[in-house]
């Protein structure tokens, strides 16, 4: 753990194209910088300046407006936001290791941490600038508080379990569904073990209730919706994204989807680009024996990992307790990644950040099982396995570290080639000119232009009305004054099902007649349209 950490606080001191390649390569990320330095800069929720946005999760938005206001320099902030992120690693990792102490043995909480340290060697989840150390931070809370009351009797802890609760769904609104189902829990052992049960369940109802009531009083505050309007954006594009295939395509598709969500539990075990098995190339999920190998690594786990559980007298009793509760978040993961499937559709490659619970799963369980099987070979035996793995993994994970630290820049990293196009265009666009941009994150933030978000993310409810009007959206950029268009004509989820790029048109909508290129980075056009 302690490489780990120091590896990040490494990271704080490269330059600002290393951590744009390889730490805040994710679009979504930008946006929060951008809406909470124009929150705290101005007073309002916008990425552009021109168009009122609620696109964000509220909790983490909340934490880096402060930032914003201390650190106003760009480059800086960035690097403020970077020693927030591994602050709740740190966070997270101590709630790990108390959670596990709690629930098992100290050799599992010591074998959680090294695999949770293979999470904090790479950029793409732990510490990306957006809201993934903090939701482990409020997963780890919520299993503390909630083993502590229903395994534990401790009746006390309503009040800080509901507040963990209300904070999930602040902090991310698509894993409210594991807040509900945890306080029906609460509530069902509050009724069959407290004597003061309605007081209890009125607490916690009633804090559950002011928190989703403020949470919509803000977002109606950023921007006149009672939800974050990213999210219905998603929702219209799911709803077309099968548009015009057969029912039964859809649910095989979705099903594929779902499984290949499932596949990549036990590699929370591993850091996510070492565990890699090629999850983008397509929906054939085993169609190479790395894929096979994991499916039945997975297999093999959630079928004799509840044997060996019950079987070892090192758990005692609190085995039957602790298979229960590992079902019950493992049923949760099911549907909540179903939801996810269902909203969001097109899981091409598969991201952590939405499914923090998922990993904290494979890692603890990953760490009791590993125990327990450690436990059946003599102790010389069983410390010189120990010593293997925590050597084995240690290596990778500097190795990993290394690369990452020494690697060339990648130039074709669509967040730098948006990076080099600002410093470019800075100097040369119109002062008054509008950009406009479907990937808009790190452009937006870059560039000392407005640039109009076009997929909808963090934009108003208006550009979600157009979009579903189906006007054409040439229309839309002449009535908001945009100028410029910025982006790449690659596929990405504003198409449908097995949709390719139109190659009239730039980007299925703008006919190129209608733009004049005079530029481009890497992938990244520069347009500008004729009057």
């Amino acid at each position: 753990m302690g490489l780990a950490l120091a590896f990040q606080l490494f990271m704080l001191a490269q330059p600002l194209d290393l951590l744009v390649d390889r730490v805040f390569d994710r679009d979504d990320a930008y946006y929060y910088f951008r809406i909470a330095q124009s929150i705290a800069a101005h007073g309002w929720a916008t990425f552009d300046g021109i168009h009122a946005s609620s696109g964000v999760q509220l909790l983490w938005t909340g934490l880096l407006v402060p930032l914003a206001w201390l650190f106003p320099d760009p480059e800086a902030y960035l690097r403020a936001v970077l020693g927030l992120c591994i602050a709740f690693n740190l966070c997270s990792a101590v709630l790990l290791y108390r959670f596990c102490r709690l629930i098992a043995t100290p050799v599992a909480a010591d074998i959680a941490l090294v695999f949770f340290a293979g999470l904090l060697f790479e950029g793409s989840s732990a510490f990306d600038g957006i809201e993934y150390g903090l939701h482990l931070t409020v997963l780890l809370g919520i299993g503390i508080s909630a083993w502590r009351m229903i395994v534990l009797g401790e009746e006390r802890q309503t009040v800080p379990l509901a507040l963990l609760l209300a904070a999930n769904v602040w902090t991310r609104l698509d894993s409210a569904i594991v807040s509900f189902a945890v306080l029906l829990l609460a509530f069902s052992w509050l009724l069959r073990h407290s004597a003061n049960s309605a007081r209890r369940i009125l607490q916690m109802s009633g804090i559950m209730a002011l928190a989703g009531a403020a949470y919509i009083a803000v977002c109606l505050w950023l921007a006149g919706t009672p939800l974050p309007l990213s999210g219905t954006v998603k929702t219209y594009y799911a709803h077309r994204f099968f548009e015009g295939y057969p029912f039964a395509v859809e649910v095989e598709t979705l099903a594929r989807f779902w499984l290949k969500i499932q596949m990549t539990g036990p590699l929370a075990l591993l850091p996510e680009r070492i565990a890699d098995i090629g999850l983008g190339d397509g929906l054939h999920l085993f169609s190479n024996p790395q894929h096979l190998a994991v499916a039945l690594f997975g297999a093999a786990v959630v079928v004799g990992g509840p044997l060996l559980l019950l079987r070892d007298p090192a758990y005692g009793a609190g085995s039957a307790r602790l298979l229960r509760a590992a079902l019950f978040v493992l049923a949760l993961t099911m549907v909540q990644s179903a939801v996810a499937v269902l909203v969001m559709k097109d899981f091409a490659a598969v991201t952590r950040h939405y499914y923090g619970l998922h990993a904290l799963l494979w890692i603890v369980w990953g760490a009791i099982l590993l125990d327990l099987a450690l436990r059946r070979f003599d102790p010389l035996v069983a410390r010189l396995g120990a010593l293997v793995l925590v050597l084995g993994l240690a290596a990778a994970n500097v190795s990993l570290a290394h690369k990452t630290l020494t690697d060339p820049i990648d130039e074709a990293n669509y967040s730098v080639s948006r990076l080099r196009i600002a410093e470019q265009l800075n100097g040369t666009l119109p002062r008054d000119a509008v950009a406009a941009a479907w990937n808009a994150g790190a452009l937006g933030y870059f560039l000392d232009r407005p640039v109009v978000n076009l997929d909808g993310l963090v934009n108003d409810s208006a550009f979600l009305n157009h979009l579903e009007s189906g006007r054409p959206l040439l229309s839309y950029l002449r009535a908001e004054g945009v100028t410029y268009l910025i982006d790449h004509n690659q596929r990405d989820l504003t198409l449908r099902y097995m949709e390719e790029r139109n190659p009239d048109e730039f980007r299925n909508g703008i006919r190129w007649s209608e733009v004049e290129k005079i530029g481009q980075t890497g992938a990244i056009f520069v347009l500008k349209l004729r009057d």
